[in-house]
């Protein structure tokens, strides 16, 4: 069987490695590979009421162009479910993850040695209730962004607090199950975002 049980959990480990090439069409032709090793554990519950599962992961990257460009990302999460009785649940999920920037885009400064680091931080909670073949939840939503200062090629310290921002989404929905694989639903949100 898939995972490996350990109480009332089933824990789901990950490994994996990933290599991709860059051609930079210049006078020089430089070449950039990039390795991505990851890792991750997923600890699924199988409680006989509610739920509330974990999950980790980590990833390694390195560059051969310049060899000094190494850095780490991250990412935890956890899923909760309480029942308070057969037709209604409360819900929610939190995560936070530490990710590099490496697309450039608007508001990225130019010139910088490295990608940037980003905080992301994300939840979500609501209350869910059904009936029959229809499902009703309201909740809300949260995120936030924070940005790492950014360093430049001649060693300079650029802050980027700037673009630190948050966003705040209440929500409702409604949906109707045709079968236990088939579902449609709606959803109406509002969406404030702010720095």
């Amino acid at each position: 069987p898939d995972g490996i049980r350990v109480g009332n959990y089933l824990l789901l480990p990950q490994l994996g490695f990933r290599t991709s090439v860059t051609q930079e069409r210049t006078g020089a032709r430089s070449r950039d590979w990039k390795y991505d090793l990851t890792a991750a554990l997923e600890a699924r519950s199988m409680l006989p009421r509610h739920l509330l599962d974990f999950y980790v992961e980590g990833r390694g990257t390195a560059h051969s162009q310049p060899e000094s460009l190494r850095y780490l990302d991250g990412k935890a999460k956890v899923i909760g479910r309480f029942d308070i009785d057969h037709a209604t649940s409360l819900f929610g999920e939190a995560s936070s993850e530490l990710v590099h920037e490496e697309n450039v885009d608007e508001e990225r400064p130019a010139g910088i040695s490295r990608p940037t680091s980003v905080l992301i931080q994300r939840a979500e909670a609501g209350i869910r209730r059904t009936f029959g073949r229809i499902d009703t939840a309201i909740g809300a939503r949260y995120a936030r962004y924070e940005y790492g200062n950014a360093e430049t090629n001649d060693g300079q310290i650029i802050r980027q607090d700037y673009r630190d921002s948050w966003t705040v989404e209440p929500f409702a929905s409604v949906g109707y199950r045709f079968s236990p694989g088939y579902r449609s639903f709606a959803e109406v949100s509002a969406n404030h975002t702010d720095n």
